[in-house]
């Protein structure tokens, strides 16, 4: 389960720094837009991002989730599709003019 109130205030933080970033960014390039990318572990906190604002938000809805740490979690999943999905990921969080992110592992390293 995940909170909708803090969902939603993370949302409005992210809106107004894509609105600001966006508006820095234009000034070099009058064409640029900014879309915000969502990455979880959790299918419903990434719905909820979406219906937040269905045009501008991105994800990967099909995306495996794979923890390389919790071995159960290879049993039901093609572990091949499971990893390149991961570095896809990681690439679209490696290329993003800012990453907001949470204390894990994987948000870490795609935002150094």
């Amino acid at each position: 389960a995940f909170d909708h109130t803090t969902v939603t205030a993370f949302y409005q933080c992210a809106a107004r720094f894509q609105t600001g970033l966006g508006q820095c960014l234009r000034r070099h390039d009058p064409h640029k837009k900014l879309s915000i990318y969502i990455a979880s572990d959790n299918p419903a906190t990434k719905q909820e991002f979406v219906q937040n604002d269905p045009t501008s938000i991105r994800q990967m809805a099909d995306m495996e989730i794979f923890h390389v740490d919790r071995s159960h979690a290879h049993d039901s999943q093609d572990p091949d599709q499971a990893a390149m999905d991961v570095w896809a990921e990681m690439k679209v969080l490696m290329d993003a003019t800012c990453v907001v992110y949470s204390r894990s592992g994987y948000s870490e390293i795609a935002a150094w």
